[in-house]
């Protein structure tokens, strides 16, 4: 090729890297049919999609009946016609609890007649969008090993927890993707961009406000307030916007937030019979207010930082797995972490780790799906056993990867494991 002209090799490289990226396209084009073939499959097959199910329908009967999504009535038709969709009743007292704006995600599906069809595309959204903003955090080895990437698919898509929020179509999937796309950018130094993102995640307005609550100390640690800035912006904008769905929906969505509140204070006084997770659960939210407040007296480079804020989405989903056990899917960015940091061991036994430490929870799923699949569909409550045991798992892994962050003395000895 050194033969050729500089012109004609320019071409060549030309069009070389035109094919590579024709050929990613069709790669990612041909992903995303199969995922949305196999959940259309799910959707067909298997019951489940309580949490969809009730916003799809929100939609609809706010779209074509013009009933206020908020009102008794419109949750009577909910319930009424749920064995038809989700094939078993809705709990009682449930209905549409969140922001009128964050319907705007469901209103073209609401034009949909058909539930399957619908939760099969929902389903598909929600799954691409958490496998590429998880995996485009960095570009570490572990990501970019095209022998180990199928694994991390394995473990993104198959573990207890993501398959439990996808087949119930979770709305606080759409805040975790974009709270994960504000630590994306916060990362870049792109703060007004990360506030933009973390306004939007208040779709699902606990988890987008308790994620802006960190973001904002760490923007404020920094003194760039354009974070906070546009946030504000953003959820100003999203405010003024519901009154394009709904007129005076404030008042409404209040009222159904404050009985909202009032079922998680009951669920949670019947949680505090499971000792062990909230004795673990309290030990998490100390070793994290300890981490922050070492993070503002000590110096932290870029993969410190990245271990912060892996730390507290693991926490957080910790915390709310109490009440709802499939929050622990916010633990997928310390798990990338973790298998990262073993993986980069450069020897046979690190990786076997590496690998046994995201393995495990794919066969949980099996199992669970051998025993009791009506836990995977929101039937049926994860046993505490797992959530105990995927706790420990969790922080034992992440201060253990610390060691080799910091660099400190405990670093020697496991490299000479």
């Amino acid at each position: 090729m050194n033969k050729f002209p500089d012109s004609i090799r320019a071409w060549i490289a030309e069009t070389q890297t035109h094919h590579r990226i024709l050929f990613n396209v069709g790669v990612l084009a041909l992903g995303i049919v199969l995922i949305f073939g196999m959940n259309l499959l799910i959707a067909r097959n298997f019951v489940g999609g309580t949490d969809f199910y009730i916003n799809w329908s929100s939609a609809q009967q706010l779209n074509s009946e013009k009933q206020n999504p908020y009102e008794d009535k419109t949750a009577s038709t909910i319930a009424e016609n749920a064995p038809d969709a989700i094939f078993f009743s809705l709990p009682e007292n449930t209905s549409f609890s969140a922001p009128i704006f964050s319907l705007f995600p469901y209103y073209p599906l609401s034009l949909l007649k058909d539930f399957q069809l619908a939760r099969a595309i929902w389903m598909t959204i929600l799954l691409v969008g958490l496998l590429s903003t998880i995996l485009s955090l960095d570009n570490s080895s572990v990501v970019a090993d095209l022998r180990y990437r199928p694994i991390l698919y394995l473990f993104i898509m198959g573990n207890v927890f993501t398959i439990i929020s996808l087949l119930s179509g979770e709305l606080f999937l759409v805040s975790l993707i974009f709270l994960l796309l504000t630590y994306k950018h916060i990362l870049k130094d792109d703060f007004e961009l990360a506030g933009i993102f973390c306004g939007l995640a208040m779709v699902s307005p606990v988890l987008g406000f308790i994620g802006m609550l960190l973001f904002a100390v760490y923007s404020a640690s920094q003194q760039r307030w354009g974070f906070l800035i546009w946030f504000l912006i953003t959820t100003t904008l999203l405010i003024f916007a519901g009154y394009l769905l709904l007129d005076n929906w404030i008042p409404y969505y209040l009222l159904v937030a404050s009985n909202w509140l009032k079922q998680t204070l009951a669920i949670f006084q019947l949680a505090l019979k499971n000792g062990i997770q909230i004795v673990l659960t309290a030990i998490s939210v100390l070793a994290l207010i300890f981490e922050w407040f070492r993070f503002s007296h000590v110096f932290q480079d870029e993969q410190r930082e990245k271990w912060l804020f892996n730390f507290s989405f693991a926490v957080i989903g910790i915390a709310g797995s109490i009440l709802k056990p499939a929050l622990f899917v916010l633990t997928l960015p310390a798990w990338m972490q973790i298998s990262e940091y073993w993986y980069a061991r450069m020897n046979l036994q690190a990786r076997v780790i590496s690998i046994l430490n995201l393995a495990i929870y794919p066969v949980i799923s099996i199992v669970l799906i051998i025993i009791d699949a009506s836990i995977l569909v929101g039937q049926a409550g994860v046993p505490q056993i797992i959530m105990v045991l995927s706790t420990v798992h969790l922080l034992v892994g992440m201060y253990w990867i610390r060691a080799w962050i910091e660099q400190d003395p405990m670093k020697k000895i496991i490299e000479h494991m």
